[in-house]
């Protein structure tokens, strides 16, 4: 549900919530927590108490006409870049406690500091660059917060500019139409049964995208984005995931039970549908945050086999940097000196 937050007084927090270089402040009624985009992660100084809470969770819920009590006791909200969570006391025995996230309507990877900043190495971007170019299936992968979205905004500023896209999001992060003005994009927002992913992706169909994206992949919904790619879309989205090699095993556990097909005929979708998918890790400490790319691996389906090539680690500062050969029905579909320079850092 939506709120206007110019509306909410968030008391002690609201120069943290206005701050664009925080990314989330959690509240648990005894200590806040915030992560910088930079500085890591800190405890602030002062607190605020369950009634304080409390209050700000009263002011939403009376603009998105909630409830919020033993009986209701979850007020979930979102307002363009800011999505809020706050867990009454009568499901959190410790304290009432309220997490805020922000996604912000700028880009916060630069595609041209992408190794001054130790996120990923030069080469590592031109190959990101070609293969949304060549229109594949991408997913972006990783634990919660380590930058996933912000990525795929990355992405999507390599899309050709006729090509159209329309993304599909239950709580919206991506802000492409506002980042990307005068783009072809269509922005989707399901809200439960009165529009879910089935009528949005028919929906969706209808507009005859180039580009299908789905902010976050959690459950069912990745049926219908694989379907999206098996008619030729360009798919993108992002999953939580431990590695870049665990895709197949990771979806297997998303499908409905009742529909899911045999292990085998699954795990062959995958390698049929998906060709790159990035790990992106993130380490913070008390006084630093450094997000990088510490994996890629490329899907293939070759001679009725699945081909899972892992093309590129690299640890934290970019140390250690360690290339593949990319594989031949991979390379056959990107630029030439994309594949010659990356093969050259191989030997």
């Amino acid at each position: 549900m939506s709120y206007d937050k110019t509306l909410i007084d968030f008391k002690k927090l609201q120069s943290y919530v206005d701050d664009v270089e925080i990314s989330d402040i959690k509240c648990n009624s005894k200590s806040i927590w915030i992560k910088h985009i930079s500085k890591g992660a800190s405890c602030l100084d002062f607190n605020l108490n369950q009634k304080e809470i409390e209050v700000i969770a009263r002011q939403i819920a009376n603009q998105v006409d909630a409830v919020f009590n033993e009986v209701d006791p979850v007020i979930e909200a979102d307002y363009a870049d800011l999505r809020v969570q706050i867990l009454h006391h009568s499901v959190s025995p410790s304290g009432m406690n309220m997490t805020i996230r922000k996604t912000p309507f700028n880009m916060r990877i630069d595609a041209s500091k992408v190794a001054k900043n130790k996120y990923c190495t030069a080469m590592v971007m031109e190959l990101i660059k070609n293969s949304v170019k060549q229109k594949m299936g991408i997913v972006n992968c990783g634990e919660t917060g380590s930058g996933k979205t912000e990525l795929m905004k990355l992405e999507n500023s390599f899309i050709p500019a006729y090509q159209g896209i329309v993304t599909i999001e239950d709580t919206s992060e991506l802000h492409l139409s506002t980042l990307f003005k005068d783009r072809n994009i269509i922005e989707l927002k399901t809200n439960g049964s009165f529009f879910d992913f089935d009528m949005a992706n028919r929906s969706t169909m209808r507009m005859d995208p180039d580009w299908v994206e789905l902010s976050e992949a959690r459950g069912v919904e990745i049926e219908k984005l694989m379907f999206c790619r098996s008619v030729g879309h360009g798919i993108l989205t992002t999953i939580h995931m431990l590695n870049s090699t665990s895709l197949a095993q990771r979806i297997m556990n998303m499908f409905d039970p009742l529909r899911r097909p045999s292990d085998q005929v699954l795990t062959d979708m995958v390698f049929d549908y998906f060709d790159i998918v990035i790990h992106i890790c993130c380490e913070y400490d008390l006084r630093s945050t450094q997000r990088f790319i510490d994996e890629i691996s490329i899907y293939e389906r070759v001679d009725q086999k699945n081909v899972l090539t892992t093309v590129y680690k690299a640890n934290k500062g970019l140390k250690n940097v360690q290339y593949c050969m990319l594989p031949t029905s991979f390379s056959n579909r990107l630029d030439k000196k994309v594949v010659a320079s990356w093969n050259a850092l191989c030997k």
